[in-house]
């Protein structure tokens, strides 16, 4: 879930017109990031995978998104490390987690129009 206190405290200086942006760019590319994932997933490609997870992680985590961060983090981990055990898994919760901070965004992003 996304931390709106933090991220107000983070980056509320630059304004409610950066934070609409960093919020359009991340909901314009989530869909195509997560069908890129979820092909290399299937198609167990770590070096596809860790190309595209490794920036979604970090934009994941820069709206404060902790739990979120954390299972990027662990599919990230998983890519770089060649470790295909229970990748389906974390995969899974990943895509829930992930949906959940875009679908999230989607809502916040009104409050900064």
């Amino acid at each position: 879930m996304v931390n709106k206190q933090e991220l107000d405290a983070t980056y509320g200086e630059y304004g409610n017109e950066f934070m609409l942006e960093i919020m359009n760019i991340f909901i314009s590319e989530f869909d195509g990031k997560m069908e890129i994932i979820e092909r290399a997933v299937k198609e167990r490609d770590m070096v596809t995978l860790q190309a595209v997870s490794h920036p979604l992680k970090g934009n994941i985590g820069q709206f404060m998104d902790h739990e979120a961060h954390m299972i990027a983090t662990e599919l990230n981990e998983k890519a770089k490390n060649d470790d295909q055990s229970n990748l389906d898994e974390v995969f899974a919760r990943f895509k829930e987690a992930a949906t959940a901070t875009n679908e999230q965004l989607k809502e916040l992003r009104k409050e900064y129009e």
